[in-house]
């Protein structure tokens, strides 16, 4: 399990100069305090940059990388992010050029594994993040989870499954065959009076309709229907009229039938085009579209780690792996939002295919069956035309659909089918008064009828047959996926609910432990319906869920915590260390002492970075930790610098040697004089005036250097009158004129080194080089008027 060593981070964020983090050999836990708007956040910000490759919450709009880059930095300097490792195979420096390419040294298999490893785990908790967990949908719960315990697999089954389920529901051949069918049914059921849903029905329903005729056969197959057939016409004593009239007949229920297309295809035409068209016209929608497949191949051999170069997959060029695979993952979002849309338009446009193909059905036969009737031969040749013009609308759609292109649906075509229909309502009068002018007796046209009703119940149920098989066919299928999907879906949420018992049972224990004895208890996370993750809890002995409904912001944010420490500590297999940034501005004191107590019981043998802007949060924070060995660190923020963390001697000297060749380093050497002093004093016990609060902490390196001096001059002979002294008061005059920012006096290199000099020349009077502690007033030599540092090879006379 990998812990954190070191961090330095350098013109990142708010850190204009080195920003070292030194979590000692020990791997130990830190405290950070900062008001707000110090750049506290610089150290986490740092961290998930260099773990993750982004930070979560600037990856959105214009910031990405431009918003890392101190603004303070050279044109060529590059923000550079290094770390250590409990592992130092691990270690690396990351950086971001002034034109915002990212690199990475470490290039071996294990570092990449390990970033690989870490992105899926839980290790960064902002405030605004946790609200947002607890918040979260039903389905975005049950997603966020998933990818937490490793589960998106078979996630993706699941919805696999239930994409082809919705596609075969959608797919224009099903759709127009069942309502094709369903029309087949209710046509039947006209002349029938009744439902017929198999041969025999329909048998025994044409024999008890011709019965009254007194025919010297019985149906029973469709050989003796056809015999029938022509039983019935040999009774009319004038067939070729009979037979005008039949056929006029049903020129008009195909006319009705037709006009009845045209309808339907003008209104789901009217619903599809615009729309899709509009979607399909916006270039950037449809580029983005175009390359969906392509970006899902791209993270498909990313992730595969089949290629390990820091280049393009593709193209080749350089490029780090991470940052492409992220902006990958950023497209597909970007594309699965506007997929929805699509798949919107792909149901129109099934309803659109479905009516064209029905139209395309009733004009068939107005173009095939009556161009020997010399009346209607314009009839069948125009029926033909609109009949391949509806084909090339069909084929049209189809292929500009395919290919995310606008569908261009010809108003000649347009015009053509709608003139069409008023030819065909004028044909329909023309062929009723034909037939009304056919002289036939009323038994003959009785007879007439009879005919046209048999012929019409064969036609309608071989229609109704044939497009029932097409329905069956799909249904079947249709019925094993969702045979697959109801004995997946038990399946799947059983195991997940395991899962979810395992954290649960961690979530509980460490919300009672923030919130005993509240009336909320028992909280843990359950499946919900099919699609769902929810948090359920007694309120006052009642289940319920969700959260919001009863429970405070506090609370809630409770969970938001309880829910990222248990996930955290179940399923984080390669870190050992958390950042936790401001988690508990909406917690009382009470809760905010519970968590740490919490944080100590359950995470002692973990390495953890709490950031706070609260003064007495921190100060808990200390108390509660000091004794586990954590390390506390300060923000410091000036306008020249940015921020510094608590800044030891040591990184002051090293921030003046990178600073002096460019900047001004007055000011810098004046903290570090004052940081000397207040150290040494301290060390000593040197005696101060009182003052107040932090008033205390503000006091002048010339009264520091006055006190100390006077008393080493009572306590210390040997350094009685040290020249050391009154060349370091020269230096602070020099020092305190410089850093005043006085435009008549600026401090040389000369002065510079001098200063650093001096403030050497006193430090080594009471710093031990063995150990690098000051030597100590309480540390005395035993025997002997001597202190002496930690290790004691630093002693000094000092009189008691």
């Amino acid at each position: 399990m990998i812990r954190l060593r070191k961090l330095n981070i350098s013109g990142f964020r708010g850190a204009c100069f080195d920003l070292p983090l030194d979590f000692t050999k020990d791997y130990r836990g830190v405290s950070i305090f900062g008001e707000n708007a110090t750049g506290k956040s610089t150290v986490t910000d740092a961290l998930e940059w260099f773990l993750l490759g982004k930070i979560e919450h600037l990856w959105r709009e214009d910031c990405n990388e431009a918003a890392l880059r101190n603004v303070l930095l050279g044109d060529k300097d590059s923000s550079v992010v290094s770390l250590e490792f409990s592992d130092p195979s691990l270690n690396g420096n990351k950086t971001l050029g002034p034109d915002l390419k990212t690199a990475t040294d470490n290039k071996s298999a294990a570092f990449n594994f390990f970033l690989e490893k870490v992105a899926t785990e839980r290790i960064f908790l902002r405030h605004a993040q946790i609200t947002n967990i607890v918040a979260k949908r039903k389905g975005e719960k049950r997603e966020w989870i998933a990818k937490i315990i490793g589960y998106q697999d078979i996630t993706d089954f699941r919805g696999t499954v239930q994409s082809t389920f919705n596609a075969l529901q959608r797919d224009p051949a099903y759709l127009t065959a069942k309502q094709l069918a369903d029309n087949a049914q209710d046509e039947l059921f006209k002349l029938a009076g009744g439902i017929i849903a198999s041969e025999n029905e329909l048998f025994n329903k044409v024999n008890e309709l011709i019965k009254p005729y007194g025919l010297a056969i019985t149906i029973s197959n469709r050989s003796t229907y056809k015999q029938a057939l022509g039983q019935l016409g040999g009774k009319i004593s004038r067939p070729e009229g009979a037979k005008i009239k039949l056929r006029l007949d049903q020129m008009r229920k195909e006319y009705d039938a037709f006009n009845g297309g045209v309808t339907a295809l003008l209104i789901a035409m009217d619903a599809f085009v615009g729309p899709y068209n509009r979607l399909a016209e916006d270039k950037s929608a449809v580029s983005q579209l175009n390359i969906g497949q392509f970006l899902a191949a791209g993270r498909a051999v990313i992730e595969a780690r089949h290629f390990t170069e820091q280049q393009c997959p593709f193209c080749l060029t350089p490029y780090e792996l991470e940052r492409l695979r992220e902006e990958v993952e950023a497209r597909r979002e970007k594309i699965a939002r506007i997929q929805g849309k699509y798949e919107e338009a792909r149901t129109l446009k099934a309803s659109f295919i479905q009516a064209a193909e029905a139209l395309i059905v009733a004009c068939r036969p107005l173009a095939s069956n009556y161009g020997d009737l010399e009346k209607f031969k314009i009839l069948t040749t125009e029926a033909a035309n609109v009949r391949a013009a509806i084909n090339a609308w069909v084929t049209a759609t189809n292929n500009g659909f395919s290919d995310f292109q606008p569908v261009m649906l010809s108003q000649e075509d347009l015009d053509s089918i709608n003139s069409f229909a008023e030819l065909v309502k004028s044909y329909s009068t023309l062929a009723k008064s034909e037939g009304e002018a056919l002289d036939l007796s009323e038994h003959e046209k009785r007879l007439v009828e009879m005919i046209g009703q048999v012929r019409d119940l064969e036609k309608q149920f071989d229609q109704y047959q044939k497009n029932t098989a097409i329905v069956l066919a799909f249904e079947k299928q249709i019925l094993a996926l969702t045979t697959i999907f109801d004995r997946f879906v038990p399946v799947q949420n059983a195991a997940l609910q395991a899962v979810l018992d395992k954290i649960s049972k961690d979530v509980g224990d460490y919300y009672t432990a923030l919130h005993p004895g509240e009336n909320v208890d028992k909280v843990r996370l359950g499946v919900v319906g099919e699609e769902g993750i929810e948090f359920e809890y007694e309120f006052h002995g009642t289940t319920t869920y969700p959260p919001m409904k009863y429970l405070s912001e506090s609370h809630l944010n409770s969970l938001g915590i309880c829910l990222f420490l248990a996930s955290a500590k179940l399923f984080n297999t390669t870190s050992r260390f958390l950042v936790l940034d401001d988690i508990v501005t909406s917690f009382d004191l009470g809760h905010r002492r519970r968590l740490l107590r919490l944080i100590k019981e359950q995470f002692s043998d973990w390495q953890i970075i709490l950031l706070t802007h609260e003064r007495l949060w921190f100060d808990l924070i200390q108390k509660e930790f000091a004794q586990s060995g954590w390390l506390f660190k300060e923000v410091e923020w000036d306008a020249e610098n940015g921020i510094q963390l608590s800044p030891s001697t040591a990184d002051l000297r090293t921030l003046i040697e990178q600073k002096r060749k460019k900047h001004d380093v007055s000011n810098d050497i004046r903290k570090l004089l004052e940081a000397s002093l207040k150290e040494i004093c301290h060390t000593l016990e040197v005696k101060l005036p009182f003052r107040f609060n932090d008033e205390n902490e503000r006091r002048m390196s010339g009264e520091l250097l006055s006190e100390l001096r006077a008393t080493v001059n009572r306590k210390c002979p040997p350094l009685k009158g040290h020249a050391s002294f009154a060349n370091l008061e020269g230096s602070n005059l020099i020092i305190t004129v410089g850093s005043h920012h006085n435009p008549a006096e600026t401090i040389t290199g000369g002065d510079i080194d001098v200063a650093l000099a001096d403030i050497t020349a006193l430090t080594d009077h009471f710093i031990c080089h063995d150990c690098g502690r000051y030597v100590e007033a309480k540390r005395h030599v035993p025997g002997q008027e001597k202190i002496a540092c930690k290790c004691g090879k630093k002693q000094i006379e000092w009189k008691q």
